[in-house]
C-alpha cells in the first residue's frame, strides 16, 4: 500500500513540474532578445563599428545620387569656392560623408585648385553622441601636404565646410591621421579640438 501511494504522489509531483514549465513566458524572452539584438545593431551602425557589404544590402541601399557642394581653393584669391557634385547614395550617414570626402580628394572638375593631397585615403568615418564627425585619414594628408599656413587653412576648412554645410545633422568635425589624434596638420593650424563650419573662408 505504501509503495503505491508513494508512486502516485511522485506522479502528481512530476505532472505539476511539467505544468509549471509550460507556463514559463517564452514569448517575453524572445521579445527581450529581439530588442537587445536590435539595440546592439543600431549602436554598431551609428558609431562605425559595423560595415555592411554592398552585395549583402543591395535591396536596401537607396538608389540614385545626392547633390553636394565640394569646397576647393579659388585660384584668384585666398578663399574657398563651391563646386556642385553628384555623389552616389549610401546606406548610412557616415557612408555618405565618406563618399563626399572621397569626391573632394579626387579634386575639382573646373578651374579650381585641389585642397587635399590626391594620395589621401579616407580610412574611417564615425559620428559620436555629440554629432561630432570623426574622419580618419591616411598619413598622406599630412606627409604629402605642400605646407604653408594659407594652404593648410584651405585644406582644413575645405574638409570641414564640405561636411558640415552638406550634412546639417553634423555639428563639428575632428581630423585624425592613421587613427591617431593630431595637434596640427602641417605645423600651423591647431587640430587638437573639433572644428565648426566657417563661412568666412568661402567666396
Amino acid at each position: 500500500m505504501t509503495n503505491k501511494s508513494s508512486k502516485k504522489k511522485n506522479t502528481k509531483g512530476k505532472s505539476k513540474g511539467k505544468k509549471v514549465a509550460l507556463k514559463f513566458p517564452w514569448w517575453k524572452l524572445i521579445i527581450a532578445l529581439v530588442i537587445i539584438i536590435a539595440g546592439f545593431l543600431y549602436f554598431l551602425f551609428k558609431y562605425g563599428g559595423l560595415d555592411i557589404s554592398r552585395d549583402l544590402l543591395k535591396g536596401y541601399i537607396p538608389k540614385g545620387e545626392i547633390e553636394a557642394n565640394l569646397f576647393f581653393a579659388d585660384p584668384h584669391s585666398d578663399y574657398l569656392v563651391a563646386e556642385k557634385r553628384k555623389i552616389e547614395n549610401a546606406f548610412s550617414q557616415k557612408q555618405k560623408i565618406s563618399k563626399t570626402i572621397e569626391s573632394l580628394i579626387k579634386g575639382p572638375k573646373g578651374e579650381f585648385i585641389q585642397t587635399v593631397p590626391p594620395t589621401t585615403i579616407v580610412k574611417n568615418v564615425r559620428i559620436d553622441n555629440n554629432d561630432v564627425v570623426w574622419i580618419d585619414f591616411s598619413h598622406h594628408l599630412s606627409n604629402d601636404h605642400p605646407g604653408g599656413s594659407s594652404s593648410e587653412i584651405m585644406t582644413v576648412y575645405s574638409i570641414v565646410n564640405t561636411v558640415l554645410l552638406n550634412f546639417k545633422e553634423a555639428k563639428k568635425v575632428r581630423l585624425l591621421i592613421d587613427g591617431m589624434e593630431i595637434k596640427t596638420l602641417a605645423g600651423h593650424i591647431d587640430c587638437s579640438e573639433p572644428f565648426t563650419a566657417d563661412k568666412s573662408f568661402i567666396k
